[in-house]
């Protein structure tokens, strides 16, 4: 019986890193006979296809599904589960890779816990060091709510293959898929265990499409959150409520708001069609408890206030300031 389906999405991912990526889990694959490597070609160019066959028949044991189809980073997932076999799933990023010696243990002992979803600690690879993401101290069962309070991407879980059948990630957006699937996988998962482990190791990408969003693709996080109101039942909303306004604030106030205006001034017509969305959809926002708690600098305060041109004024005099430094 497959213990575990490690699906990777792939779309022109630089060969070196995908192939890292894929020596890793080959790594792991020699040591366990329970696990299955799913590859996705999500619509890369000819080069990607040529090395991903390349690996292929260098380690002949994995699935390559490719049908030239560009889906998104989800909907490539979303093929991958529909393929896979095992009792639970890992989505590893193609420009990521695993530490195999903790995976085996957590997968070891993850054989005697049942839960829904399984919570890790991650490492986090800037091309100089390696550095913890969220330490975990205990091996425990935890608080969902803290769980979707903090929750922002799909590789830092594993996921019963049950869950992801029954509530396919989102797609079709750009900007926030994987936090708003994962708050909706974990909102109807039956619990969450975490284990003290590193089995995950992120690579940094400045190439990432967080990092380069133009502002429309950015506009699209309301989509994300749209979808969250319209998958959770009335009772699993209201339950979650304060968390989910909480991220709803971080990222659509806060992080993507920031991001717009940085862009230029004239953007700000966007950033208030997103305020007024989440005074519709959030009306209690600006009384939610962990807004109140949550220590923010200067350039945050004046977007969250509604001062966007001080915002923008600000942020380029700072921006000024750090670079002559």
């Amino acid at each position: 019986m497959t213990l575990l389906s490690i699906v990777v999405p792939v779309y022109n991912t630089n060969f070196p890193f995908l192939s890292e990526c894929i020596a890793s889990v080959e790594q792991l694959m020699e040591k366990r006979e329970d696990i299955e490597l799913i590859v996705c070609d999500d619509g890369s160019n000819i080069q990607t296809i040529m090395e991903l066959k390349s690996l292929q028949k260098k380690y002949c044991n994995f699935q390559l599904l490719s049908d030239g189809k560009n889906r998104g980073q989800n909907g490539a997932r979303n093929i991958g589960v529909k393929k896979a076999t095992g009792k639970y799933i890992l989505f590893l990023d193609s420009d990521d890779y695993l530490n195999t010696k903790d995976l085996d243990e957590c997968l070891k002992q993850l054989e005697y816990v049942d839960s829904d979803v399984v919570s890790f600690t991650t490492l986090i690879n800037d091309d100089s060091d390696l550095a913890m993401n969220s330490l975990i101290s205990k091996q425990e069962f935890i608080s969902k709510k803290d769980v979707i309070l903090q929750c922002g991407e799909l590789w830092k879980f594993i996921f019963k293959r049950t869950l992801l059948t029954n509530v396919p990630l989102l797609e079709g957006i750009k900007i926030g898929e994987d936090v708003v699937s994962a708050i909706v996988l974990i909102a109807k998962a039956s619990g969450v265990y975490s284990f003290k482990l590193e089995p995950y190791i992120y690579r940094k990408n400045q190439l990432s499409i967080m990092s380069n969003a133009n502002v429309a693709q950015r506009y699209h996080i309301l989509d994300g959150f749209s979808w969250i109101k319209e998958t959770l039942d009335e009772d699993l909303f209201d339950k979650f409520y304060p968390e989910i306004e909480w991220q709803a604030i971080k990222h659509i106030l806060i992080y993507e708001s920031q991001q717009i205006l940085k862009s230029g001034l004239h953007y700000r017509y966007y950033v208030k069609k997103m305020r007024w969305w989440m005074n519709k959809n959030f009306p209690r926002w600006k009384s939610n408890i962990y807004l109140k708690k949550y220590d923010c600098g200067l350039r945050t305060k004046l977007v969250v206030r509604g001062y966007f041109t001080l915002f923008y004024c600000v942020d380029r005099l700072l921006g000024a300031l750090d670079d002559s430094e």
